[in-house]
């Protein structure tokens, strides 16, 4: 990912401004340098959806120097890994490793990790909450699931109509706990 984009720029970092705030306890963003925000009573706001914030505060507290869009390929990476972890559990290796590379390197999601703006920011943090979601959810721990679930819909919202997959698939199944598994997923979920 580094190779594709060795020195990214610090255009569009949107999610860095925004998490700095955060850290310091407020919603508004001072001396946002860019023109797409909203502005309120002399204040300025993100009309993004949170989250991908949440991913780059703990950077910026460890003090690594690293921008938005350098933490964005270091996303797209666990991405990656992430991808070939959760197919690991449903095929043999060599398969989810050939659907991994695919993933990686035959869709945007690489070159959406190694661009990093604003808006290829929160998809690509869309994905990795997405993922984390659906580990939790297929090693059956239904409120983590629906906790990182909110994650992604809060990163990119239109993520929201994945929840039909979720609930469709603890409904289908025949556990005696299967409403207790809806209640616990959809009450992180509303998160």
């Amino acid at each position: 990912y580094r190779s594709l984009n060795p020195h990214p720029g610090d255009d569009f970092n949107h999610f860095y401004y925004l998490a700095k705030s955060l850290l310091h306890g407020q919603v508004d963003i001072k001396n946002f340098p860019y023109h797409d925000a909203v502005y309120v009573n002399n204040k300025t706001v993100l009309a993004f959806p949170p989250a991908p914030s949440l991913l780059i505060m703990p950077f910026i507290v460890l003090k690594t120097g690293l921008n938005q869009k350098e933490i964005s390929i270091i996303l797209g990476a666990i991405n990656a890994s992430l991808i070939f972890l959760l197919l690991s559990r449903f095929t043999n290796k060599k398969l989810a490793l050939i659907i991994s590379a695919f993933f990686t390197f035959g869709t945007v999601h690489m070159w959406a990790s190694v661009v990093g703006t604003a808006w290829l920011f929160a998809q690509v943090s869309a994905v990795f909450y997405l993922l984390l979601s659906l580990t939790f959810f297929f090693n059956k721990k239904y409120f983590l699931s629906g906790l990182f679930f909110s994650l992604a819909s809060l990163s990119r919202t239109t993520i929201f109509i994945s929840v039909l997959f979720f609930v469709s698939q603890i409904l289908d199944c025949e556990s005696p706990s299967r409403k207790a598994d809806l209640i616990k997923f959809l009450s992180a979920a509303m998160f």
